[in-house]
């Protein structure tokens, strides 16, 4: 586990990283990141991909109304998934998809890299993400872009 520093907050707070880098789940995560990434994107119509999709997305967009560009930031979004509510969502949405492996065993894979992120603190004892996703995990980011689009969706 180490620090980065939140240098665009006040007092600078530390970000924690829990890398994984090394840890036997590792290269498992990065495979399924392989696998998944590609329905990123395919779940909400409000999937917007970087600065430039969005720009073009404006520049297309022709409104006969004013409005405001309304940006939402969740607060330690990989920390707070749910992480079983996160699996039945997956679990249905990857039956619509095509896969090397059947869909139980990538909903299992998933969750033994997503729930065992152990790792250790000023080389004393080791500890145990107990909810949500570490930063540092290679499953994270894509996983956290899956729940998003499924919550835009439902709401």
């Amino acid at each position: 586990m180490y620090g980065v520093v939140k240098t665009h907050k006040d007092n600078n707070p530390m970000r924690p990283i829990i890398s994984s880098v090394g840890s036997c789940t590792y290269n498992l995560a990065k495979w399924l990141v392989t696998l998944l990434t590609p329905i990123v994107g395919t779940i909400s119509s409000s999937h917007i991909k970087n600065n430039t999709d969005l720009k073009f997305i404006l520049e297309n967009l022709h409104c006969e109304y004013d409005f405001e560009l309304v940006s939402f930031d969740v607060q330690s979004l990989f920390t707070t998934v749910p992480i079983d509510q996160l699996l039945v969502f997956l679990g249905n949405e990857l039956q619509r998809h095509v896969f090397p492996i059947d869909t139980d065993d990538l909903i299992n894979l998933s969750k033994l890299c997503i729930e065992n992120c152990k790792f250790r603190f000023n080389n004393v004892f080791f500890y145990l993400q107990k909810f949500g996703m570490t930063m540092g995990n290679p499953l994270s980011p894509v996983l956290s872009k899956l729940i998003c689009s499924f919550l835009s969706v439902i709401y």
